[in-house]
Protein backbone atom coordinates (compact mmCIF):
# COMPACT_ATOMS: atom_id res chain seq x y z
CA UNK A 1 0.00 0.00 0.00
CA UNK A 2 1.32 3.40 -1.11
CA UNK A 3 -0.61 5.51 0.60
CA UNK A 4 -3.62 6.40 2.73
CA UNK A 5 -5.99 9.60 3.48
CA UNK A 6 -8.78 10.06 5.41
CA UNK A 7 -11.48 12.69 5.34
CA UNK A 8 -14.97 13.63 7.20
CA UNK A 9 -18.35 12.83 6.04
CA UNK A 10 -21.01 14.85 6.37
CA UNK A 11 -22.37 13.20 9.83
CA UNK A 12 -20.41 14.15 12.81
CA UNK A 13 -20.76 9.81 13.52
CA UNK A 14 -19.76 9.11 10.10
CA UNK A 15 -16.16 9.18 8.13
CA UNK A 16 -14.32 8.43 5.02
CA UNK A 17 -10.47 6.83 4.56
CA UNK A 18 -9.17 6.07 1.21
CA UNK A 19 -6.74 3.75 0.75
CA UNK A 20 -4.47 3.51 -2.56
CA UNK A 21 -2.37 0.48 -3.35
CA UNK A 22 -0.47 -0.50 -7.00
CA UNK A 23 -1.93 -3.10 -9.16
CA UNK A 24 -0.18 -6.64 -8.44
CA UNK A 25 1.94 -8.03 -11.15
CA UNK A 26 1.48 -11.09 -13.34
CA UNK A 27 3.65 -13.11 -10.57
CA UNK A 28 2.26 -11.43 -6.86
CA UNK A 29 -0.84 -12.67 -8.28
CA UNK A 30 0.27 -16.36 -9.10
CA UNK A 31 1.63 -15.96 -5.19
CA UNK A 32 -1.46 -14.88 -3.94
CA UNK A 33 -3.20 -17.69 -6.39
CA UNK A 34 -0.54 -20.46 -4.72
CA UNK A 35 -1.40 -19.70 -0.89
CA UNK A 36 -5.25 -20.87 -2.15
CA UNK A 37 -3.79 -23.42 -3.82
CA UNK A 38 -2.35 -24.45 -0.52
CA UNK A 39 -5.63 -23.45 1.36
CA UNK A 40 -8.07 -25.84 -1.08
CA UNK A 41 -5.71 -28.73 -0.98
CA UNK A 42 -6.15 -28.39 2.92
CA UNK A 43 -9.58 -27.33 2.45
CA UNK A 44 -10.53 -30.92 0.32
CA UNK A 45 -8.85 -32.63 2.95
CA UNK A 46 -11.10 -32.18 5.55
CA UNK A 47 -14.41 -31.85 3.17
CA UNK A 48 -13.04 -36.13 2.55
CA UNK A 49 -13.11 -36.59 6.59
CA UNK A 50 -15.98 -34.76 7.14
CA UNK A 51 -18.42 -36.99 4.44
CA UNK A 52 -16.71 -39.85 5.34
CA UNK A 53 -17.06 -39.91 9.45
CA UNK A 54 -20.69 -38.49 8.81
CA UNK A 55 -21.72 -41.87 7.21
CA UNK A 56 -20.65 -44.15 10.23
CA UNK A 57 -21.88 -41.82 12.54
CA UNK A 58 -25.24 -41.70 10.84
CA UNK A 59 -25.20 -45.94 10.66
CA UNK A 60 -24.09 -45.85 14.44
CA UNK A 61 -26.52 -42.92 15.32
CA UNK A 62 -29.56 -45.35 13.35
CA UNK A 63 -28.39 -48.55 15.00
CA UNK A 64 -28.27 -47.00 18.49
CA UNK A 65 -31.41 -45.62 18.33
CA UNK A 66 -32.81 -48.87 16.72
CA UNK A 67 -31.39 -50.99 19.80
CA UNK A 68 -32.54 -48.37 22.78
CA UNK A 69 -36.40 -48.80 21.01
CA UNK A 70 -36.37 -52.59 20.94
CA UNK A 71 -34.71 -52.17 25.25
CA UNK A 72 -36.72 -49.51 26.41
CA UNK A 73 -39.07 -50.10 29.66
CA UNK A 74 -41.78 -47.52 29.44
CA UNK A 75 -42.58 -46.76 32.93
CA UNK A 76 -46.44 -45.44 32.67
CA UNK A 77 -48.34 -42.85 33.99
CA UNK A 78 -47.60 -43.97 37.48
CA UNK A 79 -44.29 -43.72 38.03
CA UNK A 80 -42.46 -45.79 40.77
CA UNK A 81 -39.22 -47.33 41.30
CA UNK A 82 -38.95 -50.22 40.43
CA UNK A 83 -35.58 -52.66 41.50
CA UNK A 84 -35.57 -54.36 38.54
CA UNK A 85 -35.77 -51.94 36.14
CA UNK A 86 -31.88 -51.06 37.29
CA UNK A 87 -29.27 -50.33 34.82
CA UNK A 88 -31.96 -50.98 32.01
CA UNK A 89 -33.59 -48.03 29.35
CA UNK A 90 -36.53 -46.69 30.85
CA UNK A 91 -39.06 -43.78 29.14
CA UNK A 92 -41.55 -41.78 30.94
CA UNK A 93 -43.80 -38.57 30.82
CA UNK A 94 -44.16 -36.31 33.71
CA UNK A 95 -43.67 -32.90 35.32
CA UNK A 96 -40.40 -31.25 36.26
CA UNK A 97 -40.20 -30.58 40.35
CA UNK A 98 -37.20 -28.62 42.15
CA UNK A 99 -37.69 -27.55 45.96
CA UNK A 100 -36.46 -24.47 46.02
CA UNK A 101 -37.28 -21.49 43.98
CA UNK A 102 -34.65 -20.08 41.96
CA UNK A 103 -33.59 -16.06 43.50
CA UNK A 104 -31.74 -12.72 42.10
CA UNK A 105 -31.39 -10.42 44.92
CA UNK A 106 -29.97 -7.96 43.09
CA UNK A 107 -33.25 -7.37 41.85
CA UNK A 108 -35.32 -9.20 44.24
CA UNK A 109 -36.61 -12.21 41.04
CA UNK A 110 -38.08 -15.06 42.45
CA UNK A 111 -38.88 -17.93 40.18
CA UNK A 112 -39.87 -21.65 40.93
CA UNK A 113 -38.02 -23.36 37.40
CA UNK A 114 -34.89 -24.98 36.55
CA UNK A 115 -32.79 -22.60 35.06
CA UNK A 116 -33.26 -18.64 35.43
CA UNK A 117 -31.08 -16.36 33.40
CA UNK A 118 -29.83 -12.85 33.79
CA UNK A 119 -29.33 -11.18 30.26
CA UNK A 120 -27.10 -7.73 31.23
CA UNK A 121 -26.98 -5.05 28.30
CA UNK A 122 -25.21 -2.03 27.88
CA UNK A 123 -26.05 1.29 25.81
CA UNK A 124 -22.32 1.09 23.93
CA UNK A 125 -21.15 3.40 20.85
CA UNK A 126 -20.59 0.17 17.49
CA UNK A 127 -18.61 0.75 14.39
CA UNK A 128 -19.93 -0.31 11.15
CA UNK A 129 -17.51 -0.47 7.86
CA UNK A 130 -18.45 -0.13 3.89
CA UNK A 131 -15.62 -0.52 1.60
CA UNK A 132 -15.77 -0.40 -2.33
CA UNK A 133 -13.18 -0.72 -4.34
CA UNK A 134 -12.70 1.13 -8.05
CA UNK A 135 -9.84 2.03 -10.41
CA UNK A 136 -8.31 5.69 -10.94
CA UNK A 137 -4.99 5.91 -12.50
CA UNK A 138 -4.03 2.79 -12.76
CA UNK A 139 -3.66 1.87 -9.18
CA UNK A 140 -6.71 0.09 -6.71
CA UNK A 141 -8.62 2.95 -4.54
CA UNK A 142 -10.30 1.54 -1.86
CA UNK A 143 -13.25 3.91 0.02
CA UNK A 144 -14.05 2.84 3.40
CA UNK A 145 -17.11 4.08 4.82
CA UNK A 146 -17.22 4.48 9.20
CA UNK A 147 -20.23 5.00 10.52
CA UNK A 148 -20.95 5.28 14.52
CA UNK A 149 -24.35 4.24 16.28
CA UNK A 150 -25.39 3.78 19.64
CA UNK A 151 -26.87 0.38 20.78
CA UNK A 152 -27.95 -1.84 23.34
CA UNK A 153 -25.49 -4.75 22.90
CA UNK A 154 -24.98 -8.10 25.11
CA UNK A 155 -21.00 -8.27 24.96
CA UNK A 156 -18.69 -5.26 25.54
CA UNK A 157 -17.50 -3.82 22.70
CA UNK A 158 -13.75 -2.45 22.29
CA UNK A 159 -13.75 1.21 21.50
CA UNK A 160 -10.35 1.03 20.61
CA UNK A 161 -10.39 -1.10 17.90
CA UNK A 162 -12.52 1.71 16.41
CA UNK A 163 -11.07 4.07 13.38
CA UNK A 164 -11.60 7.00 14.99
CA UNK A 165 -12.17 6.52 18.75
CA UNK A 166 -12.08 10.42 20.10
CA UNK A 167 -15.90 10.83 20.69
CA UNK A 168 -16.35 7.37 20.58
CA UNK A 169 -15.20 5.94 23.65
CA UNK A 170 -16.98 2.93 25.18
CA UNK A 171 -16.74 1.68 29.20
CA UNK A 172 -13.64 -0.96 29.56
CA UNK A 173 -16.38 -3.06 31.76
CA UNK A 174 -20.20 -3.32 32.65
CA UNK A 175 -21.21 -2.37 36.14
CA UNK A 176 -23.72 -5.60 36.33
CA UNK A 177 -22.58 -9.36 34.70
CA UNK A 178 -24.73 -11.48 33.09
CA UNK A 179 -25.49 -15.18 34.25
CA UNK A 180 -27.51 -18.20 34.42
CA UNK A 181 -28.49 -19.91 37.88
CA UNK A 182 -29.74 -23.79 37.97
CA UNK A 183 -31.28 -25.58 40.44
CA UNK A 184 -29.30 -27.87 42.41
CA UNK A 185 -31.62 -30.72 42.32
CA UNK A 186 -34.44 -31.47 39.55
CA UNK A 187 -36.88 -34.08 39.82
CA UNK A 188 -39.42 -35.95 37.29
CA UNK A 189 -41.23 -37.92 39.68
CA UNK A 190 -38.96 -39.79 42.13
CA UNK A 191 -36.43 -39.77 39.81
CA UNK A 192 -33.63 -36.74 40.01
CA UNK A 193 -32.18 -36.02 36.53
CA UNK A 194 -28.30 -36.20 35.33
CA UNK A 195 -26.56 -32.98 34.32
CA UNK A 196 -26.61 -34.07 30.65
CA UNK A 197 -30.94 -34.03 31.20
CA UNK A 198 -31.16 -30.67 32.96
CA UNK A 199 -28.56 -29.01 29.86
CA UNK A 200 -31.05 -29.97 27.76
CA UNK A 201 -34.08 -27.54 29.28
CA UNK A 202 -33.21 -24.56 27.04
CA UNK A 203 -37.09 -23.42 26.69
CA UNK A 204 -36.15 -19.55 27.69
CA UNK A 205 -39.02 -17.34 28.32
CA UNK A 206 -38.85 -13.69 29.01
CA UNK A 207 -39.89 -12.92 31.96
CA UNK A 208 -42.52 -10.15 32.00
CA UNK A 209 -42.04 -7.53 34.80
CA UNK A 210 -45.29 -5.98 35.00
CA UNK A 211 -45.87 -7.07 38.64
CA UNK A 212 -42.44 -6.67 39.71
CA UNK A 213 -42.54 -2.57 39.48
CA UNK A 214 -43.53 -2.51 43.16
CA UNK A 215 -41.43 -4.17 44.20
CA UNK A 216 -38.40 -2.27 43.05
CA UNK A 217 -37.00 0.22 46.10
CA UNK A 218 -33.52 1.17 44.44
CA UNK A 219 -34.18 4.72 43.48
CA UNK A 220 -31.56 4.07 40.22
CA UNK A 221 -33.75 1.32 38.97
CA UNK A 222 -36.50 1.68 36.52
CA UNK A 223 -38.81 -1.07 35.15
CA UNK A 224 -39.85 -0.49 31.35
CA UNK A 225 -41.00 -3.23 28.87
CA UNK A 226 -39.88 -6.12 30.80
CA UNK A 227 -36.61 -4.40 31.71
CA UNK A 228 -34.34 -3.36 34.49
CA UNK A 229 -32.86 0.00 33.63
CA UNK A 230 -30.39 1.14 35.67
CA UNK A 231 -30.84 5.07 34.40
CA UNK A 232 -33.95 7.38 35.48
CA UNK A 233 -34.64 7.99 31.51
CA UNK A 234 -34.84 4.69 29.52
CA UNK A 235 -36.17 6.74 26.69
CA UNK A 236 -32.99 8.35 26.15
CA UNK A 237 -30.21 6.10 27.40
CA UNK A 238 -26.49 7.35 26.88
CA UNK A 239 -23.50 5.67 26.17
CA UNK A 240 -22.48 2.94 29.66
CA UNK A 241 -26.02 2.46 30.83
CA UNK A 242 -26.93 -0.83 31.51
CA UNK A 243 -30.15 -2.52 31.01
CA UNK A 244 -31.17 -6.03 32.74
CA UNK A 245 -33.21 -8.63 31.65
CA UNK A 246 -34.63 -11.86 33.46
CA UNK A 247 -35.70 -15.49 31.53
CA UNK A 248 -36.85 -18.68 32.72
CA UNK A 249 -36.61 -22.48 30.95
CA UNK A 250 -38.65 -25.50 32.81
CA UNK A 251 -41.36 -23.60 35.38
CA UNK A 252 -41.43 -26.72 38.01
CA UNK A 253 -43.72 -24.91 40.57
CA UNK A 254 -47.08 -26.77 41.37
CA UNK A 255 -48.62 -23.35 41.35
CA UNK A 256 -46.38 -20.79 39.70
CA UNK A 257 -48.50 -17.57 38.67
CA UNK A 258 -46.17 -17.88 35.16
CA UNK A 259 -48.23 -21.37 34.79
CA UNK A 260 -48.41 -25.39 35.01
CA UNK A 261 -45.04 -26.56 35.80
CA UNK A 262 -43.39 -28.18 32.39
CA UNK A 263 -44.07 -31.72 31.80
CA UNK A 264 -41.10 -33.57 30.04
CA UNK A 265 -40.22 -36.72 28.06
CA UNK A 266 -37.42 -39.06 29.36
CA UNK A 267 -35.56 -42.04 27.70
CA UNK A 268 -32.49 -42.96 30.21
CA UNK A 269 -30.89 -45.66 32.59
CA UNK A 270 -32.62 -46.19 35.77
CA UNK A 271 -30.06 -46.50 38.29
CA UNK A 272 -31.84 -46.40 41.64
CA UNK A 273 -33.03 -43.01 42.27
CA UNK A 274 -30.91 -41.58 39.03
CA UNK A 275 -31.54 -40.89 35.70
CA UNK A 276 -28.26 -41.84 33.95
CA UNK A 277 -26.74 -41.98 30.57
CA UNK A 278 -27.80 -45.57 28.97
CA UNK A 279 -24.49 -46.88 26.97
CA UNK A 280 -25.92 -49.11 23.76
CA UNK A 281 -23.71 -51.96 22.07
CA UNK A 282 -23.31 -50.07 18.99
CA UNK A 283 -21.48 -47.33 20.95
CA UNK A 284 -23.54 -44.10 21.37
CA UNK A 285 -24.66 -42.63 24.81
CA UNK A 286 -28.79 -42.23 25.20
CA UNK A 287 -29.58 -39.95 27.08
CA UNK A 288 -32.62 -37.82 25.56
CA UNK A 289 -34.93 -35.49 26.88
CA UNK A 290 -38.35 -33.35 25.06
CA UNK A 291 -40.36 -30.86 27.00
CA UNK A 292 -43.52 -32.27 25.86
CA UNK A 293 -45.48 -35.83 26.58
CA UNK A 294 -44.42 -38.27 23.43
CA UNK A 295 -44.30 -41.81 24.12
CA UNK A 296 -41.60 -43.96 23.65
CA UNK A 297 -41.42 -44.10 20.24
CA UNK A 298 -42.50 -41.12 19.61
CA UNK A 299 -39.47 -40.20 21.25
CA UNK A 300 -37.19 -42.44 18.76
CA UNK A 301 -39.02 -41.10 15.79
CA UNK A 302 -38.32 -37.88 16.62
CA UNK A 303 -34.58 -39.14 17.03
CA UNK A 304 -34.24 -40.19 13.74
CA UNK A 305 -35.41 -37.43 11.88
CA UNK A 306 -32.66 -35.35 13.67
CA UNK A 307 -30.24 -37.98 12.59
CA UNK A 308 -31.15 -37.73 9.41
CA UNK A 309 -31.31 -33.97 9.22
CA UNK A 310 -27.97 -33.81 10.64
CA UNK A 311 -26.35 -36.40 8.06
CA UNK A 312 -28.19 -34.31 5.27
CA UNK A 313 -26.57 -30.97 6.98
CA UNK A 314 -23.09 -32.47 7.23
CA UNK A 315 -23.22 -34.44 3.58
CA UNK A 316 -24.10 -30.57 1.87
CA UNK A 317 -21.45 -29.08 4.58
CA UNK A 318 -18.78 -31.68 2.84
CA UNK A 319 -19.47 -31.34 -0.26
CA UNK A 320 -19.71 -27.09 -0.14
CA UNK A 321 -15.79 -27.60 1.55
CA UNK A 322 -15.05 -29.43 -0.98
CA UNK A 323 -17.00 -27.34 -3.74
CA UNK A 324 -14.54 -24.30 -2.28
CA UNK A 325 -11.79 -26.49 -2.30
CA UNK A 326 -11.80 -27.24 -5.73
CA UNK A 327 -12.50 -23.68 -6.48
CA UNK A 328 -9.38 -22.48 -4.72
CA UNK A 329 -7.41 -24.88 -5.98
CA UNK A 330 -7.86 -24.52 -9.83
CA UNK A 331 -7.88 -20.61 -9.29
CA UNK A 332 -4.50 -20.67 -10.97
CA UNK A 333 -5.63 -21.40 -14.68
CA UNK A 334 -7.74 -17.81 -13.85
CA UNK A 335 -5.16 -16.09 -12.97
CA UNK A 336 -3.39 -17.01 -15.90
CA UNK A 337 -5.54 -15.39 -18.62
CA UNK A 338 -7.77 -13.34 -16.21
CA UNK A 339 -6.26 -9.98 -18.51
CA UNK A 340 -8.17 -11.30 -21.16
CA UNK A 341 -12.09 -10.75 -21.26
CA UNK A 342 -13.25 -13.31 -23.49
CA UNK A 343 -11.48 -16.11 -22.25
CA UNK A 344 -11.60 -14.77 -18.31
CA UNK A 345 -15.27 -15.80 -18.57
CA UNK A 346 -15.00 -18.83 -20.80
CA UNK A 347 -12.12 -19.77 -18.24
CA UNK A 348 -14.00 -18.81 -15.15
CA UNK A 349 -17.52 -20.54 -16.32
CA UNK A 350 -15.22 -23.37 -16.98
CA UNK A 351 -13.44 -23.46 -13.99
CA UNK A 352 -17.26 -23.33 -12.09
CA UNK A 353 -18.88 -26.04 -13.85
CA UNK A 354 -15.64 -28.50 -13.30
CA UNK A 355 -15.62 -27.87 -9.52
CA UNK A 356 -19.42 -28.31 -9.59
CA UNK A 357 -18.92 -31.75 -11.18
CA UNK A 358 -15.87 -32.76 -9.53
CA UNK A 359 -16.68 -32.09 -5.98
CA UNK A 360 -20.62 -33.94 -6.47
CA UNK A 361 -18.69 -36.66 -8.23
CA UNK A 362 -15.89 -37.04 -5.28
CA UNK A 363 -18.55 -36.19 -2.65
CA UNK A 364 -20.44 -39.06 -3.79
CA UNK A 365 -17.83 -41.72 -4.02
CA UNK A 366 -16.34 -40.72 -0.68
CA UNK A 367 -20.48 -41.48 0.80
CA UNK A 368 -20.48 -44.37 -1.28
CA UNK A 369 -16.64 -45.74 0.64
CA UNK A 370 -19.01 -45.14 4.04
CA UNK A 371 -21.27 -47.50 3.08
CA UNK A 372 -19.70 -50.35 1.71
CA UNK A 373 -19.10 -52.34 4.48
CA UNK A 374 -22.33 -51.94 5.87
CA UNK A 375 -24.86 -51.65 2.24
CA UNK A 376 -22.74 -53.25 -0.87
CA UNK A 377 -25.84 -52.71 -3.34
CA UNK A 378 -26.18 -48.41 -2.23
CA UNK A 379 -22.23 -47.98 -2.19
CA UNK A 380 -22.05 -49.54 -6.10
CA UNK A 381 -25.32 -47.50 -6.72
CA UNK A 382 -23.91 -43.98 -5.78
CA UNK A 383 -20.52 -44.91 -6.84
CA UNK A 384 -22.01 -45.29 -10.34
CA UNK A 385 -24.40 -42.19 -10.06
CA UNK A 386 -20.83 -40.69 -9.29
CA UNK A 387 -19.04 -41.20 -12.95
CA UNK A 388 -22.32 -38.67 -14.27
CA UNK A 389 -20.46 -35.61 -13.57
CA UNK A 390 -17.07 -37.05 -14.06
CA UNK A 391 -18.40 -37.60 -18.13
CA UNK A 392 -19.74 -33.82 -17.57
CA UNK A 393 -16.66 -32.09 -16.83
CA UNK A 394 -14.60 -34.32 -19.16
CA UNK A 395 -16.76 -32.91 -21.70
CA UNK A 396 -17.12 -29.42 -20.24
CA UNK A 397 -13.48 -29.10 -19.96
CA UNK A 398 -12.14 -30.74 -23.54
CA UNK A 399 -14.55 -27.97 -25.21
CA UNK A 400 -13.39 -25.19 -22.38
CA UNK A 401 -9.73 -25.89 -24.12
CA UNK A 402 -11.06 -26.83 -27.35
CA UNK A 403 -12.44 -22.97 -27.89
CA UNK A 404 -9.11 -21.64 -26.13
CA UNK A 405 -7.16 -23.09 -28.43
CA UNK A 406 -9.35 -21.97 -31.66
CA UNK A 407 -9.87 -18.59 -30.56
CA UNK A 408 -5.97 -18.15 -30.88
CA UNK A 409 -6.30 -19.45 -34.22
CA UNK A 410 -8.64 -17.57 -35.47
CA UNK A 411 -7.74 -14.41 -33.97
CA UNK A 412 -3.56 -15.19 -34.57
CA UNK A 413 -3.05 -14.02 -31.12
CA UNK A 414 -1.75 -15.66 -27.82
CA UNK A 415 -2.51 -14.67 -24.73
CA UNK A 416 0.89 -12.86 -23.27
CA UNK A 417 0.09 -14.43 -19.78
CA UNK A 418 0.86 -18.38 -22.12
CA UNK A 419 4.23 -16.76 -23.31
CA UNK A 420 5.68 -15.70 -19.57
CA UNK A 421 8.35 -18.10 -19.34
CA UNK A 422 9.67 -18.86 -15.37
CA UNK A 423 13.31 -19.47 -16.06
CA UNK A 424 15.18 -21.29 -13.25
CA UNK A 425 19.32 -21.21 -12.79
CA UNK A 426 20.45 -24.77 -12.34
CA UNK A 427 23.93 -25.36 -11.76
CA UNK A 428 25.18 -27.07 -15.33
CA UNK A 429 27.52 -29.85 -13.23
CA UNK A 430 27.59 -30.73 -9.27
CA UNK A 431 30.20 -28.93 -7.56
CA UNK A 432 30.87 -25.61 -10.00
CA UNK A 433 31.24 -22.10 -8.14
CA UNK A 434 27.76 -20.70 -7.65
CA UNK A 435 29.69 -17.65 -7.82
CA UNK A 436 30.09 -18.00 -10.95
CA UNK A 437 26.65 -17.17 -13.10
CA UNK A 438 28.52 -18.55 -16.42
CA UNK A 439 28.37 -21.97 -14.17
CA UNK A 440 24.36 -21.73 -14.89
CA UNK A 441 22.20 -23.19 -17.23
CA UNK A 442 18.40 -21.50 -17.51
CA UNK A 443 15.62 -23.98 -17.16
CA UNK A 444 12.69 -22.21 -18.75
CA UNK A 445 9.25 -23.99 -18.16
CA UNK A 446 5.46 -21.87 -19.70
CA UNK A 447 2.18 -22.51 -19.03
CA UNK A 448 0.23 -25.85 -19.08
CA UNK A 449 -2.07 -24.24 -21.62
CA UNK A 450 1.10 -22.70 -24.02
CA UNK A 451 2.63 -26.62 -23.70
CA UNK A 452 -1.06 -28.04 -25.00
CA UNK A 453 -1.14 -25.09 -27.93
CA UNK A 454 2.50 -25.92 -29.13
CA UNK A 455 1.61 -29.68 -29.42
CA UNK A 456 -1.42 -29.20 -31.18
CA UNK A 457 0.45 -26.65 -33.64
CA UNK A 458 2.82 -28.80 -34.16
CA UNK A 459 0.91 -31.73 -34.82
CA UNK A 460 -0.83 -29.72 -37.56
CA UNK A 461 2.16 -28.17 -39.38
CA UNK A 462 4.04 -31.78 -39.23
CA UNK A 463 0.51 -32.94 -40.96
CA UNK A 464 0.92 -30.00 -43.34
CA UNK A 465 4.21 -30.35 -44.14
CA UNK A 466 3.96 -34.42 -44.91
CA UNK A 467 0.83 -34.45 -46.73
CA UNK A 468 2.21 -32.09 -49.33
CA UNK A 469 5.51 -33.60 -49.20
CA UNK A 470 7.21 -30.37 -47.96
CA UNK A 471 9.82 -32.37 -45.62
CA UNK A 472 13.39 -32.17 -46.46
CA UNK A 473 14.58 -36.11 -46.91
CA UNK A 474 16.82 -36.02 -44.18
CA UNK A 475 14.61 -33.71 -41.50
CA UNK A 476 15.07 -36.18 -38.19
CA UNK A 477 13.38 -33.74 -35.46
CA UNK A 478 10.35 -34.96 -34.09
CA UNK A 479 9.83 -37.69 -37.16
CA UNK A 480 9.31 -41.00 -36.27
CA UNK A 481 11.96 -43.45 -38.10
CA UNK A 482 14.05 -41.11 -39.02
CA UNK A 483 17.45 -41.56 -37.55
CA UNK A 484 19.57 -38.64 -35.62
CA UNK A 485 22.88 -40.11 -37.19
CA UNK A 486 21.79 -39.69 -40.54
CA UNK A 487 20.85 -36.41 -39.97
CA UNK A 488 23.72 -35.80 -38.33
CA UNK A 489 25.94 -37.30 -41.38
CA UNK A 490 23.88 -34.72 -43.29
CA UNK A 491 24.02 -31.99 -41.93
CA UNK A 492 28.15 -32.56 -41.62
CA UNK A 493 28.60 -33.37 -45.24
CA UNK A 494 26.28 -30.42 -46.17
CA UNK A 495 28.82 -27.54 -44.62
CA UNK A 496 31.49 -29.56 -45.47
CA UNK A 497 30.37 -29.45 -49.35
CA UNK A 498 29.18 -25.02 -48.32
CA UNK A 499 32.63 -24.50 -47.62
CA UNK A 500 34.58 -26.07 -50.14
CA UNK A 501 32.71 -24.26 -52.24
CA UNK A 502 33.22 -20.70 -50.34
CA UNK A 503 29.69 -20.29 -49.22
CA UNK A 504 28.44 -19.44 -45.82
CA UNK A 505 26.16 -21.58 -43.29
CA UNK A 506 24.67 -20.79 -40.46
CA UNK A 507 23.22 -22.91 -37.78
CA UNK A 508 20.30 -21.39 -35.31
CA UNK A 509 19.66 -22.75 -31.99
CA UNK A 510 16.10 -21.85 -30.85
CA UNK A 511 17.13 -22.73 -26.83
CA UNK A 512 20.68 -20.97 -26.91
CA UNK A 513 19.36 -17.35 -26.78
CA UNK A 514 16.02 -15.64 -27.05
CA UNK A 515 18.20 -13.06 -29.87
CA UNK A 516 17.39 -15.59 -32.03
CA UNK A 517 13.18 -15.40 -32.14
CA UNK A 518 13.42 -11.86 -34.26
CA UNK A 519 15.59 -13.63 -37.21
CA UNK A 520 13.64 -16.77 -37.15
CA UNK A 521 9.86 -14.88 -37.17
CA UNK A 522 11.47 -12.97 -40.56
CA UNK A 523 12.61 -16.69 -41.73
CA UNK A 524 9.11 -17.82 -40.85
CA UNK A 525 7.63 -14.66 -42.28
CA UNK A 526 9.00 -14.74 -45.74
CA UNK A 527 8.58 -18.79 -46.30
CA UNK A 528 7.38 -19.94 -49.51
CA UNK A 529 5.18 -22.45 -48.53
CA UNK A 530 2.26 -22.57 -45.71
CA UNK A 531 3.87 -18.60 -44.62
CA UNK A 532 0.28 -17.59 -43.88
CA UNK A 533 -0.53 -19.82 -41.42
CA UNK A 534 2.80 -20.20 -39.93
CA UNK A 535 3.34 -16.63 -40.08
CA UNK A 536 -0.08 -15.62 -38.55
CA UNK A 537 0.19 -17.71 -35.79
CA UNK A 538 4.16 -18.45 -34.97
CA UNK A 539 5.75 -15.38 -36.51
CA UNK A 540 3.32 -13.02 -35.29
CA UNK A 541 2.22 -14.07 -31.92
CA UNK A 542 3.65 -17.27 -30.88
CA UNK A 543 7.37 -15.69 -30.90
CA UNK A 544 7.02 -12.33 -31.12
CA UNK A 545 6.63 -10.55 -27.32
CA UNK A 546 7.87 -13.19 -25.33
CA UNK A 547 9.03 -12.38 -21.98
CA UNK A 548 10.58 -14.47 -19.48
CA UNK A 549 11.05 -14.22 -15.16
CA UNK A 550 13.89 -15.61 -13.62
CA UNK A 551 13.11 -16.97 -10.16
CA UNK A 552 15.38 -18.68 -7.25
CA UNK A 553 15.11 -19.31 -3.70
CA UNK A 554 15.41 -15.95 -2.96
CA UNK A 555 13.04 -14.55 -5.09
CA UNK A 556 11.98 -12.92 -8.77
CA UNK A 557 12.99 -10.39 -11.44
CA UNK A 558 9.74 -9.37 -11.83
Amino acid sequence: MSSAQSFSGKEPNQHKRVSVKSNPGFLERLSDTAGGTVLGVGLFFLSIYVLFTNEGRALQTAYSLDEGLSQVVPLGPYISLEPQNNNRLVHLSAQLHTAQPLYDPNYRVVVQAVKLKRQVEMYQWVEYQESKDYQENGETKTETTYTYNTEWKLELVNSRNFDKEIGHQNPSAMAVESVTVVAPEVQVGPFILSKGLVEQINNFQTLSLKEFSTLVLDHFLTVDDDYFYHTQNPRRPEVGDVRVRFSYAGLSGEESRLGPAQTVSIVAMQRGEQLMPYKTKSGDTLEILYLEELSAEDVFAREHQHNSMKTWGLRAAGWALMFLSIQLTMRIIYTLVDWVPILRELVSVGLKIFALCVSCSLSLLTIASGWLFYRPLVAAALGAIALVPVLLVRSAISTLITEIINSSFSSGSIPCSLKLAAVTPILKKPGLNPDIMSNFGPISNLPFLSKILERIVAKQLKTHLCSNYLFVPFQSGFRSQHSTETAFLEVTNDILLSADSGQLGILLDLTSHSSSIKCVSQCYSSSKHCAGFVSRVLGTSHLNQRADVVQSDTGSSE
